[in-house]
């Protein structure tokens, strides 16, 4: 089935850490992610002034966000898989007086079976969301929490087994998180094709990554507010690509129509030129058609359309080789111009088989050695010199195998 994100150029996203440092104040990273010919780039946006309208000011109006929440507005707790089932019993087992429609979560457990929930107040995460869409912006998907961060571990340059970004301290073993930890601040550089990615911008880009790549453009956050303003935005770029569709097909159909009354303005010429076309075409097309026969003949008389066992043959040849020879060229049905009739001579079922060794008598003993081989019919030193400048015997061997 085509990718309809694909099909409607879905290819860049805006990724922002919302990072909640205290009741009242709240700091952004952000970063584009940009899918350019199948390669990815990233764009880290620098953001001097951390006030919301000022972020607004920065944020492209078409290109789509991704939303990371984190700080000391998100809790982090870990939690007993097999216990749980769904929110509401993962919510009751951290907080027992809890009411599931107050708090929204996002879980993630490691490959030892290890989890762990990222917990918001439904409230501060609608306030969030809204203050993006009542903007003017697309929200195209919403991450709570770190979790996102094991999506970047195989971008990284270096192995990297703990991330620190300015709200946590996150471990890692075989690219699955083993420890979540609140950070004082601290934070490192990474680095990601070359470019240098800080710790802060790293949860955005990891939330972005998520959405574009792992989730392949599918909104998993479950708020309606969310899932309304990615399905509009989709919908928005696809009526958009088939409206250009419509007006370039209707720019078609109006050059067809121009080009049919010109051809019937000019009917008498056009009839002309078509015969003498029609007569150029008949004659170059017997004439493929003889090149397509004598080629067929070609392949036929040589026997390359037919199966043939020469690649495992040349594969056992060789895996004999004395550790002392080295192969510098294997040629499969070599092919010879015949110096008087100036046409391609191809030796069937051949091997041959250009190398140089130390020691003349291991390529002899080699030779007799493949002569000694079921499937070989003869093998033949063609060429045998020794070399003083490197002390080495060059050889061509031409073995014929039997059919």
């Amino acid at each position: 089935m085509m990718n309809l994100n694909k099909l409607i150029g879905h290819n860049r996203v805006m990724g922002i850490e919302v990072n909640f440092e205290s009741e009242t104040v709240v700091s952004y990273s952000m970063i584009e992610v940009i899918i350019q010919n199948d390669l990815l780039r990233l764009e880290p946006i620098a953001i001097e002034n951390q006030d919301f309208d000022h972020l607004l000011e920065v944020i492209p109006k078409k290109v789509p966000v991704c939303l990371v929440l984190t700080g000391k507005g998100v809790v982090v707790k870990g939690y007993k898989a097999d216990a749980v089932e769904d929110s509401e019993s993962i919510l009751k087992q951290i907080f027992p007086f809890a009411k599931t429609r107050e708090f929204s979560l996002n879980t993630y457990t490691n490959l030892q079976g290890e989890s762990w929930a990222g917990i918001v107040r439904t409230e501060q995460l609608t306030q969030v969301i809204s203050g993006f869409i009542d903007s003017g912006l697309v929200v195209a998907d919403v991450f709570i929490g770190p979790f996102v961060l094991k999506q970047v571990l195989p971008l990284l340059e270096n192995d990297i087994c703990l991330i620190k970004t300015p709200a946590y301290e996150v471990a890692f073993v075989n690219e699955s998180i083993t420890r979540i930890d609140k950070n004082a601040g601290a934070q490192e550089v990474y680095q990601i094709g070359g470019k240098q990615i800080k710790g802060c911008d790293l949860i955005a880009l990891a939330g972005s990554y998520q959405y574009l790549i792992e989730n392949n453009g599918k909104t998993t956050c479950e708020v309606k507010s969310v899932v309304i303003s990615a399905n509009d935005f989709k919908a928005n770029k696809a009526l958009v690509l088939f409206m250009k569709a419509g007006i370039g097909i209707m720019f078609a159909l109006l050059m067809v129509n121009f080009f049919v009354f010109s051809h019937f303005n000019t009917k008498v010429n056009s009839v002309n030129q078509e015969v003498l076309l029609s007569r150029s075409l008949l004659s170059q097309k017997k004439k493929l058609e003889k090149e397509l026969t004598e080629k067929k003949a070609l392949l036929s008389t040589t026997g390359l359309n037919s199966q043939s066992n020469l690649s495992y043959y040349a594969d056992k040849i060789a895996s004999l080789r004395p550790k002392s020879m080295v192969f510098e060229e294997m040629v499969i049905n070599p092919v010879e111009i015949n110096q008087y009739k100036q046409n391609l001579l191809i030796q069937r079922n051949t091997i041959q088989i250009k190398g140089h060794s130390t020691s003349s008598l291991q390529i002899n003993n080699w030779v007799n050695q493949l002569s000694e081989l079921g499937f070989v019919e003869s093998s033949e030193l063609i060429d045998l010199k020794y070399s003083n400048n490197n002390k080495t015997t060059e050889y061509t061997l031409q073995i014929k195998i039997r059919i």
